[in-house]
């Protein structure tokens, strides 16, 4: 029963994998995202495929210039894809189409490609066993639209009125942009692409609207209109590293659902290990260690990004669990952009102070004299009290 629509945004096909990875690691991620249209292509072919249509929103390539051969792969496996289901290719804003090297002003593009720059029905037909689907859609070029354009899309009524389309027909509207309602309308120099309102798509009619630009999955509803950020299946860095799950739109009666689920193995078969872990001030680099090993181990060959949050006394906590990890054969992208390290204070000069801080630290002092605590449970214990008495390296306190 192929009544779902793929909705996929931001594949970035052609960038080029984290530079933090061992080769192995990145070799599997380069295959696996380069490759990816050609596993979903056998996957939508297949008799017991659920998948009716493919819909890309923008940014399947990361460059308006990709390698030959993998615009080559990728002409190939959507050609494949669209002689079983229709195939709707929107151009983004990194291979937009006012370039003139861009791979979509070159002969025939697989399927139906968008490129009218106002929106306007792209495609229209039946999906599943009784569904009919009307999409409307638009793609930024530039010379024909300043950059965040603010589209407006056409009423359904009005294009109901034309008689074109059965009266179950459901609407779904397509667009690579930014939208205003959840994020800054703020214009960014060089951004080529769209705006849109999802409360003007809601109140003109429209059942879903399928969007990409933004790489973290959002979705929101406005009325019985569906907006989502699908977010790529698998990012190429740590930073961008994917959602590992891909979003399909159900067409059920007289409603479009947009379900999200894991990515089949065999379309994704590498995706990142994501290890994200809370550190305490308190804790030391082995306690930390023991703790991400077995979640590193766990993804085997693909690549893993460790994402570090909290607080901690050691200063060079990402560096020595990076060089731990390579001495048991590990190894992790370490990201600890969240992660605060506590400030080193000269105790013994803020123990002179006559002040709160001085009083405190001094008290501090007897007390790890007496109990002679770990070193980095003493540490925690006095940037805590520092905090606390608004002390700051630097600066002063109570």
């Amino acid at each position: 029963m192929r009544n779902r629509i793929l909705h996929l945004a931001d594949l970035h096909l052609g960038a080029a994998a984290d530079s933090d990875l061992p080769e192995r690691s990145a070799e599997k991620l380069r295959d696996c995202r380069d490759r990816l249209l050609d596993r979903l292509a056998d996957y939508v072919t297949q008799p017991e495929s659920p998948i009716g249509l493919v819909l890309i929103v923008g940014d399947l390539f990361d460059r308006h210039d990709p390698p030959q051969d993998l615009e080559t792969r990728v002409r190939q496996a959507l050609a494949a894809s669209a002689r079983t289901v229709p195939v709707i290719t929107v151009p983004g804003n990194h291979d937009e189409l006012s370039y003139r090297d861009c791979p979509y002003r070159r002969g025939d593009w697989p399927g139906v490609l968008v490129r009218n720059s106002s929106p306007e029905v792209v495609w229209h037909g039946p999906i599943g066993p009784e569904g009919y689907l009307v999409i409307v859609s638009a793609a930024y070029e530039a010379g024909k639209a300043r950059p965040g354009t603010e589209l407006r899309f056409p009423p359904v009524p009005e294009l109901r009125a034309s008689g074109a389309f059965p009266d179950h027909a459901r609407f779904l509207a397509a667009v690579h942009g930014t939208v205003t309602d959840y994020f800054s309308g703020r214009v960014v120099e060089g951004e080529r692409c769209f705006r849109v309102s999802h409360r003007q798509v809601a109140e003109a009619g429209y059942d879903y609207l399928a969007l990409g630009h933004i790489h973290r999955p959002c979705s929101w509803r406005a009325g019985t209109c569906h907006a989502v950020y699908p977010g790529p299946v698998v990012g190429p860095i740590a930073s961008d590293p994917g959602t590992g799950t891909w979003v399909s739109v159900r067409v059920a009666g007289p409603s479009l659902i947009a379900e999200t689920s894991a990515a089949p193995p065999a379309v994704v078969p590498t995706r990142w290990n994501v290890v994200e872990e809370q550190v305490a001030p308190e804790e030391s680099v082995q306690s930390v260690l023991e703790r991400i090993t077995p979640r590193i181990t766990a993804g085997g060959d693909d690549p893993t990004v460790l994402r570090l949050q909290g607080r901690t006394s050691h200063s060079e906590l990402c560096g020595e669990l990076r060089r731990r990890l390579a001495d048991a054969g590990l190894s992790a992208v370490i990201r600890g952009d969240e992660l605060e390290a506590l400030p080193e204070a000269d105790a013994e000069q803020l123990a002179r102070e006559e002040s709160l801080t001085g009083c405190f630290v001094r008290k501090w002092r007897a007390w790890r004299e007496a109990e002679k605590p770990e070193e980095s449970l003493a540490a925690a214990v006095l940037w805590e009290g520092l905090h606390a008495l608004g002390w700051s390296e630097g600066g002063g306190g109570s």
